[in-house]
C-alpha cells in the first residue's frame, strides 16, 4: 500500500496503553533477556457487555457471527504479537461450553489456544465468557527476567530481576481522560497520514490473526494443530 501513498492502518487501542507501551521497553532490555514464553488469559461475563440488550440478540452470543470470543481473540493477538515480534505459525485449540448461559447453538463459552511462532515460542492463551471479575493476566518469561501484568480493577505491572530475585513495580500512569487509548491511536493515525510516522500493526500481522481465527476452528472441529501456511 505504501507504493501508491496509502495508509492502511489495522485497529488495536490497545497499542496505544500505558502498560502495553511500558512491557515493549522492558523486554527491549538486558535485565530481560530473550522472550522465551508468554502466558495471557482473560475472561469477561457475557451478560455484562451490553446489559441493555439480552444476550440471544447480541452478536457475541454466536461463534457463526464472530462472537464466542472470536472478537475478543482477534483484537488481543494483534497487541500481544506485536509485542513478541515473530511470525504466528501454527494454532491449536480446545472450546468448550461449561457455563448456565444461553449461547446459540454450537458456541462455546471457553477456548484454550496454543499458537506457535517462527522462533519457536508458544503463547498459552485463555477466554471465556463466564468471568464476573473481567481481569486479565499476562506473563513474559524472559532468559533473565520476567514481567507479570494484572489487568482490571487491581491492576499492577512488575517485573521480577533473576540477578537479585526481587519483583520490581513499575508504575502506570493514569489517563487523563477518559477512553485515553482512542485518543492516543487516532493522533497516531495523523501523523501518519502526515508521514510523520508508520503505522505499528502491519497488513501481514492482520491477516494472520484472521488465519488464527480459521485455524482455531478448525482445529477445534477436527482436533488436531492448523498450520496457518495451509489455510487458502
Amino acid at each position: 500500500m505504501s507504493s501508491k501513498g496509502l495508509v492502511c492502518a489495522p485497529d488495536c487501542q490497545t497499542l496505544w496503553d500505558a502498560g502495553t507501551r511500558i512491557l515493549h521497553d522492558c523486554m527491549q532490555a538486558p535485565e530481560f533477556g530473550r522472550l522465551l514464553h508468554v502466558t495471557y488469559a482473560t475472561g469477561s461475563y457475557l451478560p455484562g457487555w451490553h446489559p441493555y440488550e439480552g444476550i440471544t440478540e447480541f452478536y457475541a452470543n454466536d461463534f457463526s457471527m464472530g462472537g464466542g470470543n472470536l472478537d475478543v481473540v482477534a483484537q488481543e493477538l494483534v497487541w500481544l504479537n506485536w509485542l513478541i515480534g515473530s511470525e504466528m505459525t501454527s494454532v491449536s485449540c480446545r472450546t468448550a461450553k461449561v457455563g448456565d448461559l444461553e449461547l446459540a447453538p454450537g458456541t462455546p463459552d471457553t477456548m484454550e489456544i496454543i499458537i506457535e511462532h517462527a522462533n519457536g515460542m508458544l503463547l498459552n492463551a485463555h477466554f471465556d465468557l463466564n468471568d464476573r471479575s473481567s481481569e486479565t493476566a499476562l506473563r513474559l518469561a524472559g532468559s533473565n527476567g520476567t514481567a507479570a501484568w494484572s489487568k482490571g480493577a487491581f491492576g499492577t505491572l512488575a517485573f521480577y530481576d533473576a540477578d537479585s530475585g526481587t519483583w520490581r513495580p513499575a508504575e502506570i500512569p493514569a489517563p487523563n481522560i477518559d477512553e485515553q487509548v482512542y485518543v492516543h491511536e487516532i493522533g497516531a493515525w495523523l501523523r501518519c497520514l502526515e508521514g510523520e510516522e508508520s503505522w505499528p500493526v502491519s497488513l501481514d500481522l492482520a491477516e494472520s490473526v484472521v488465519r488464527v481465527l480459521i485455524g482455531l476452528q478448525v482445529s477445534a472441529a477436527e482436533d488436531h494443530p492448523i498450520r496457518l501456511g495451509d489455510l487458502s
